[in-house]
């Protein structure tokens, strides 16, 4: 795909609509392409962009031009995870981050982190109490120290002999 990227203004972007930073999301989208050995012709051939859309794509990324149904469209087809997206380009301020395990993993636990609160906020009555950041943040490292833990446990049952 072309790079488009050398005279933009991603700080002045409208991308905030869909993505915070069209760059970040650019990088993502067009690794995820490579590797699944899709092309943008094949987003016009599929519904997911138009023929006209297909020429400014990049463009339209980083400007911030891109339509939210487009940008929907897009992350479904590819299978984007949005939540990894936003802890990549968000979070982290690391496109890349969004390849790194550890990022996968995080992702999937605010998924079912927030499908519990939910479930746990309706039973509550909405009433959480007064959960500061430093509540949280410990639980968050608990939580990794448990899963680092049982890691461990792993690594250390597939390295023993069996017998």
């Amino acid at each position: 795909m072309q790079d488009i990227t050398a005279n933009t203004r991603p700080e002045t972007s409208k991308a905030a609509l869909c993505c915070p930073d069209g760059l970040a999301y650019l990088t993502i989208l067009q690794r995820i392409m490579k590797v699944a050995g899709i092309t943008r012709r094949q987003l016009t051939r599929d519904g997911i962009i138009s023929d006209r859309g297909r020429k400014t794509l990049e463009q339209r990324i980083v400007t911030g031009t891109i339509s939210k149904g487009e940008y929907d469209r897009i992350n479904a087809y590819l299978g984007i995870d949005p939540i990894r997206l936003h802890m990549a380009t968000t979070v982290y301020g690391d496109a890349e981050s969004y390849f790194d395990q550890s990022t996968a993993m995080a992702a999937s636990y605010s998924h079912e982190i927030g499908l519990q609160f939910r479930q746990n906020e309706a039973a509550r009555g909405g009433d959480f109490g007064p959960i500061g950041a430093n509540l949280v943040r410990a639980h968050a490292a608990r939580m990794s120290a448990e899963f680092t833990r049982h890691l461990d446990q792993v690594d250390r049952f597939r390295a023993a002999p069996l017998g």
